[in-house]
């Protein structure tokens, strides 16, 4: 029997931020104090303003998926930091049972890995091609 990926469509407002936007902002402001770092001296190490940290600690904007790649090598951690703690059951797709999440999911990585040994092996040079795995 082959599994038929459920039709889904999630709503959101581009203006509210959701629990995941409060948590990334929180681990943010978390790893920066850890590290000693101030506001000032993290937005100059990204090129992020001070009044847009604020934002993004606050979760009054969501940071992009560029930003939050040069957040995360100011902070010294991977991107996947900021995802990996984020509780399963807070990120559940509306409508889906726990296997037919649990498969969503599941394919929805394998695609990704997929997408991303294949851009990987795309790179010609062999110099460039390394530099992205030391990345």
């Amino acid at each position: 029997m082959q599994y038929k990926r459920p039709t889904i469509a999630i709503k959101y407002d581009e203006k509210v931020t959701t629990k995941l936007d409060r948590h990334i902002g929180k681990l943010i402001k978390r790893l920066r104090l850890q590290s000693g770092i101030t506001k000032t001296e993290l937005g100059l190490r990204t090129g992020i303003s001070l009044q847009q940290l604020n934002k993004y600690e606050d979760a009054e904007n969501r940071v992009s998926v560029s930003r939050l790649y040069w957040l995360a090598r100011a902070l010294n951690t991977s991107p996947n930091y900021f995802f990996d703690s984020f509780a399963s059951k807070d990120t559940a797709i509306p409508g889906l049972s726990d296997n037919e999440q649990e498969a969503f999911l599941s394919d929805a990585v394998d695609i990704e890995k997929k997408e991303l040994v294949d851009a990987y092996f795309s790179i010609q040079d062999t110099e460039k091609r390394k530099w992205h795995l030391d990345v």
